[in-house]
Parts: C-alpha cells; sequence; structure tokens
C-alpha cells in the first residue's frame, strides 16, 4: 500500500489548512495518554527508553486508521503506544478549502524512567 494512498484508492494528505485536532486540543490528548497509557512492565525491567513514533491516518469522520509504528523502541512499547492510538475517540478532521479530507498525522510517546509521555 502506498503511503499516500488508503485501499479504498482516498488519498491521504500531510499538511492541510486545518489540520486535525483531538476533541478539547492538545492539553486533552494529554490527559488522555496520561490516562490510558501503561508502561509495560517487562520494558521497565530491561530498562528501556527512548522515543516511539507512531504515524495514523484521520479519517473523513474523524476515525483514527492505518497505525504505523516509524520507529520503535521494543514490541512491548510499540504495541503499547499503538493500544493507546486505537483506544482514541473520534478527532475533529482536517479540511482544506472546506473539504473533509484524510490526513497523516504523527505521535511521539517518550518512554523514559517507567513513564510514558507525547512529545
Amino acid at each position: 500500500e502506498d503511503e499516500d494512498t488508503l485501499e479504498n484508492g482516498e488519498q491521504v494528505f500531510r499538511v492541510v489548512e486545518v489540520m486535525p485536532k483531538f476533541p478539547g486540543g492538545d492539553a486533552e490528548l494529554l490527559k488522555f495518554i496520561a490516562k490510558n497509557v501503561k508502561y509495560p512492565q517487562e520494558s521497565q525491567n530491561k530498562g528501556e527508553q527512548g522515543r516511539v513514533i507512531c504515524s495514523f491516518v484521520v479519517t473523513k469522520d474523524g476515525t483514527l486508521t492505518n497505525y504505523k509504528v516509524i520507529r520503535g523502541i521494543s514490541p512491548a512499547l510499540d504495541q503499547e503506544a499503538v493500544r493507546v492510538l486505537q483506544m482514541m475517540p473520534r478527532w475533529t478532521p482536517g479540511t482544506q478549502r472546506g473539504c473533509l479530507l484524510y490526513i497523516r498525522c504523527r505521535s511521539h510517546l517518550s518512554c523514559n524512567n517507567s513513564r510514558l509521555q507525547v512529545l
């Protein structure tokens, strides 16, 4: 599958006039992640740290789909980052000239000292 095209043939954009937003904005996104993320015990035991970078597509109705780990740390931390993304509610979709579009977004999850946070 091409990074810029979905299976249904729809084009995926990376930058548009109005980018998608988590309900309530960035502050609510940080709260959501803090509430729902769980640092895997296996990763804590191994002292795994770093940054998981994921991408996902926000569809025309705000649903998130096409989750990908772009740069990972370990299977457990990568899986946890994707799990939290999959739990997210619908976002406000992105638009260009008033038209709803499919937009690829990125999320950076920092994993340090048994804590996970969004950067």
